[in-house]
């Protein structure tokens, strides 16, 4: 496949055993990445795919074009790459030593724990009520509505917004 193209009709994904994606097209078999264009705003295309030396091998526009069984793979690959955890409520945030650390409860009912270094330069506006926490080492959680949480949860955020 030539570099910097639209996918050939030809081409299709699959995950191995390991999770990883790759692409076959043409008798060859390529390990790939897929790289959403606007992660924050669009998740079901503009879709680079790389491969393994970084270059773009072509870019899909819209993950429904393609076959049901391509787009799931690629589906799935997306989400373990943009894994976020989306915080429901805020259990404590303590700070020690400039260091933040956070516990919250999820969508999904799991208590997780992290870290940020800057909580007021770490929790990213996406819009008036949507922000995202990013820990010291670049995880990203979202708060999909800041008004959807309960007043304790917000007190505890309301310092950093």
């Amino acid at each position: 496949m030539e570099k910097n193209q639209m996918l050939s009709k030809s081409a299709h994904f699959e995950l191995s055993e390991n999770g990883f994606l790759y692409m076959l097209d043409g008798g060859e078999r390529t390990r790939v990445t897929p790289v959403l264009a606007f992660p924050l705003e669009i998740t079901d295309g503009y879709v680079g795919i790389y491969d393994p030396e970084g270059e773009e091998l072509c870019i899909i526009e819209k993950l429904s074009d393609l076959d049901p069984a391509d787009a799931g793979a690629l589906k799935t690959a997306l989400e373990r790459r943009y894994y976020c955890p989306k915080i429901k409520k805020i259990l404590s945030v303590e700070s020690k030593a400039g260091i933040a650390m956070w516990k919250v409860e999820t969508e999904d009912e799991k208590e997780i724990e992290f870290a940020m270094r800057d909580p007021y330069k770490s929790m990213i506006r996406v819009s008036d009520t949507r922000f995202f926490a990013v820990d010291r080492d670049g995880a990203r959680y979202e708060i999909p509505d800041i008004e959807a949480l309960d007043k304790k949860s917000f007190s505890k955020l309301e310092i950093y917004l």
